[in-house]
């Protein structure tokens, strides 16, 4: 399954060689057409992205554009927890917030099933943290 962020990321034509932005460009117009074809098939999709490829940080920019390829807010949100998960593996310790699995979570400003597309603004993400360690806290929610 391509990744939509990497679709969506255009590569500095004065820096990338002529042929990685030719593939680039390329890689986009086909994620483009398939994607959506995948969702509306049923295709189970695990939410992520091509590290270096997209800025850091901006990775919940995803969801928006498996929603604008065709797939529901919740189908969004299940592709980057709980679907990710299962399909990748680590179910038994990941992807849903349950007791005995790892405190992996972020919460931002809005709600993602009306409004998924702030979660992809740094800005709006309040809290990240990673097996309950808090990252980034900027409103003291994790005190």
């Amino acid at each position: 399954m391509p990744t939509p962020t990497t679709a969506d990321t255009d590569p500095d034509p004065l820096k990338a060689t002529s042929w990685a932005y030719a593939k680039k460009k390329h890689w986009e117009t086909v994620a483009r057409r398939h994607i959506p074809h995948a969702i509306e098939r049923g295709v189970r999709v695990a939410m992520g992205t091509d590290c270096g490829i997209a800025a850091h940080g901006t990775n919940l920019r995803e969801p928006a554009y498996l929603i604008e390829s065709g797939m529901t807010p919740m189908g969004a949100i299940l592709a980057g927890t709980s679907e990710a998960a299962e399909l990748l593996g680590p179910a038994h310790e990941i992807g849903t917030p349950e007791p005995g699995k790892r405190a992996d979570l972020v919460i931002a400003r809005g709600n993602p099933l009306t409004g998924i597309a702030s979660l992809g603004k740094p800005e709006n993400v309040l809290l990240v943290a990673k097996d309950g360690v808090p990252y980034k806290d900027t409103d003291g929610l994790a005190a």
